[in-house]
C-alpha cells in the first residue's frame, strides 16, 4: 500500500469528503428511482455539482470514478441526460482554463482521425448525427484522464486513488441495487441481480472489473485488509447478476484467486483461516440462497429459451452479413443503426464490442478506433515511467475483453474509463513489481555479503 506521510494527511481529509459528498449524491438519486420522490434527483444533482467547484480537478476525477459503476442510475428521467456525463464536460470546461492544460500533437492528431471517421459513418446513414454526441463524450473523457494524469504529481499514487473510488463506488452500486429490489419486491426464484436502470450484463462486468483490480492489487501488497471483504462482497453481487457474461468474465480472476490463496505467500496463513471461516459460515447461513443461483445458473444454461446464447449467434450472424451487403457497409459501418432481430420483430444491437466495432465503424474505424486507444496506452506509460509490463497485471484489461464478447459498449462511458483503469493498472503495477524484484535483489545481495 502506499506510504502514508504527513505531507499527505490533508489528502485523507479530501478524500474522507469526497465519499460523504458521493454517498450522499448516489444515495439521494437512488430514493428517487426507489420511492419516486423528485426532490431527491435534484438534491444529488447539487451536491455532485457543488464539488465542482469544492475541489481540484484530479479530486473531481476521483468523485467520477466514485459514480461510474452508478451511471446508469444517476439520470433525472428514464433515458435521460446522465449526470455523469454533465459532470465531465463541466469538467472538461474546467480543465481548459488550467494553465498547465495541453494535448500532445499525436494525439490530438488521432482525436481528429476518431471524429471525422465519425461524422463520415453517420453521415452515410440516415438521421445518425445523434450518435455522434456519444463519441465525443468518449474524446472528452480520454482528453480528460490523460490531461489530469499528466497534472497530478505522483501518478502511482493517484492511480491507487481512483482504483479506490470506483471499487467502493462499485459497493454501493450493489448496496443501492439489493435496495432498490427489496423496495421493488423484486426478489423471488430466479431472480437477477441489477443495477438501478442497468442491465444485469452491464452491472456484473463492471463487478468482474472490479475484482481484477482487487486481485492484482493484493499480488503486488498495495492494498489493505479489507480487500478480502471486498473481494467477497463483489463476488456475491457478481454471482446474483445470474449473469453467464460475468462468468465468463471473472473466469480467469478465479483461477489466479486459487493461485493466490494456494500457492503464494501473498496473503498470510491467518488471513487464509479468517478466509475460510467467513466462507464456511456464510454458507451455512444461506445455503438454500447459494443453492437456488446454482440452479438458477444451470437453468440459464441448459434452457431452449437460452439456446445460442439468448439469440445472440443469430443476432451476431445478422449483422455480420449485412457488413457485407455493401462497399459502404464494408468500410465505414453502420453508425450506430440497430438492425431488426426478426425471431421477434425487434431492435437489436451486436451483444459484443469487437463485432460492433467491425460492423458499426466498418474496416476503417477498425483501424482508427484501436489506434486511438494504443496511444492511450503508450502516454500513460510515458506518464507512469513504466519500461516492462508483466502479463499479470494485464488480468483488468482480460476480464474486460472476455466480458465485451458478449456486450456492446464501443461509445460507453464505462467502456472508455474502465479501459483506462485497466491500463493504468498494467503500468504502475508492472513498475511496482518491478521495483520489488530489485528491493529482493539487494536484500538477497546484502545477505550473501555477510
Amino acid at each position: 500500500m502506499p506510504e502514508i506521510t504527513s505531507s499527505n494527511l490533508a489528502d485523507s481529509k479530501n478524500k474522507k469528503s469526497f465519499y460523504i459528498i458521493g454517498i450522499i449524491a448516489t444515495t439521494c438519486f437512488a430514493v428517487f428511482w426507489i420511492y419516486n420522490l423528485k426532490i431527491f434527483s435534484f438534491i444529488g444533482l447539487a451536491f455532485l455539482l457543488i464539488s465542482l467547484f469544492m475541489f481540484d480537478i484530479s479530486s473531481n476525477l476521483q468523485m467520477y470514478f466514485f459514480m461510474l459503476p452508478n451511471i446508469s442510475m444517476l439520470v433525472m428521467e428514464k433515458d435521460g441526460f446522465a449526470v455523469s456525463s454533465l459532470f465531465i464536460i463541466f469538467l472538461f470546461i474546467k480543465l481548459l482554463f488550467k494553465r498547465n492544460f495541453k494535448i500532445e500533437i499525436n494525439f490530438l492528431f488521432i482525436i481528429m482521425l476518431y471524429f471525422l471517421s465519425s461524422i463520415i459513418t453517420y453521415s452515410l446513414q440516415q438521421d445518425q448525427f445523434n450518435y455522434l454526441l456519444a463519441d465525443i463524450r468518449i474524446l472528452l473523457n480520454s482528453i480528460t484522464l490523460i490531461a489530469v494524469t499528466s497534472m497530478v504529481e505522483n501518478k502511482d499514487d493517484y492511480f491507487f486513488k481512483i482504483s479506490d473510488m470506483y471499487i467502493n463506488g462499485m459497493l454501493f452500486c450493489g448496496f443501492y441495487a439489493i435496495w432498490y429490489s427489496i423496495a421493488k419486491k423484486q426478489l423471488h426464484s430466479g431472480f437477477r441481480l441489477e443495477n438501478i436502470n442497468s442491465d444485469p450484463n452491464y452491472f456484473s462486468l463492471c463487478i468482474a472489473f472490479a475484482i481484477s483490480v482487487i486481485l492484482i492489487r493484493i499480488y503486488t501488497k498495495s492494498i489493505n485488509e479489507s480487500a478480502i471483504l471486498k473481494l467477497l462482497a463483489l463476488f456475491i453481487l457478481g454471482f446474483m447478476t445470474l449473469s453467464r457474461g460475468f462468468l465468463v468474465a471473472v473466469s480467469l480472476n478465479v483461477i489466479f484467486l486459487i493461485y493466490l490463496f494456494f500457492f503464494s505467500n501473498k496473503i498470510t496463513t491467518a488471513k487464509k483461516i479468517l478466509i475460510t471461516v467467513v466462507l464456511a459460515i456464510f454458507t451455512v447461513a444461506f445455503w438454500n440462497y447459494i443453492y437456488n443461483i446454482f440452479l438458477s445458473f444451470q437453468e440459464r444454461f441448459t434452457d431452449v429459451e437460452y439456446s445460442g446464447g439468448s439469440g445472440r449467434i443469430e443476432i451476431w450472424s445478422m449483422y455480420f452479413n449485412n457488413s457485407f451487403v455493401s462497399i459502404k457497409n464494408l468500410f465505414f459501418g453502420i453508425g450506430g443503426t440497430k438492425l431488426i432481430w426478426h425471431r421477434f420483430g425487434t431492435q437489436a444491437v451486436q451483444h459484443n464490442l469487437y463485432l460492433e466495432l467491425f460492423t458499426g465503424r466498418g474496416l476503417i474505424g477498425c483501424v482508427i478506433i484501436p489506434l486511438f486507444y494504443y496511444n492511450i496506452y503508450k502516454i500513460n506509460r510515458v506518464l507512469v515511467g513504466n519500461k516492462k509490463i508483466y502479463f499479470i497485471t494485464v488480468l483488468p484489461l482480460l476480464s474486460l475483453g472476455l466480458g465485451f464478447l458478449f456486450l456492446s459498449g464501443l461509445t460507453s462511458d464505462i467502456s472508455i474509463i474502465t479501459i483506462y483503469l485497466g491500463m493504468y493498472a498494467m503500468n504502475v503495477l508492472s513498475k511496482n513489481i518491478k521495483q520489488n524484484e530489485k528491493q529482493e535483489r539487494i536484500k538477497k545481495q546484502s545477505v550473501y555479503i555477510k
